[in-house]
């Protein structure tokens, strides 16, 4: 019985752990990171919620000035083995992909953050296939598919979504 009792207090132990590892951002977190990597000075409010996603994609307009110089979007809580992690992206008005950023690569991928190694991915669109050996990063091999394959999924609902639906702001 004492096991089973240490058994459990490990698990809800290792449990509280994984959790902690997520943040809690708000859509307010996500757009001020949109905002830093795009360079934009502002953000429209109106966000454009891709159809039949049930709010899990959102395209933000992001302005220089007066003209939209990209749109920002979010995946929050990847799966990659035993953790969660969020991936923010800017997609050109044309649909292909401007940057993206890991946003807990510091913690456990530090060279996703290095502007070389994304910027192989930068003007990809939904269609690009996956490279094995150009496009993992040494050590992170599984979090370099998941990344890849999510960002083709937001490029996908962006192209569907925004551009065919003729939801680009002008």
């Amino acid at each position: 019985m004492k096991r089973v009792l240490i058994v459990l207090l490990m698990v809800l132990i290792a449990g509280v752990g994984f959790t902690q590892q997520q943040k809690a951002r708000t859509p307010a977190d996500y757009v001020k990171e949109l905002m830093a990597l795009s360079g934009a000075d502002r953000a429209d409010r109106n966000m454009i919620v891709a159809d039949r996603s049930d709010g899990a994609y959102v395209f933000v307009p992001l302005y220089k000035g007066d003209k939209v110089i990209g749109y920002g979007t979010w995946s929050q809580g990847i799966k990659i083995y035993n953790h969660r992690e969020d991936l923010i992206a800017v997609i050109n008005p044309d649909g292909t992909l401007q940057n993206f950023l890991p946003l807990d690569a510091n913690e456990r991928h530090p060279e996703m953050k290095d502007l070389k190694w994304r910027s192989k991915f930068f003007g990809m669109n939904y269609k690009r296939d996956f490279i094995h050996n150009a496009d993992v990063s040494s050590g992170s091999t599984f979090s370099s598919i998941m990344f890849v394959a999510e960002l083709k999924t937001m490029l996908f609902a962006f192209n569907e979504y925004v551009v065919k639906a003729g939801k680009l702001k002008q």
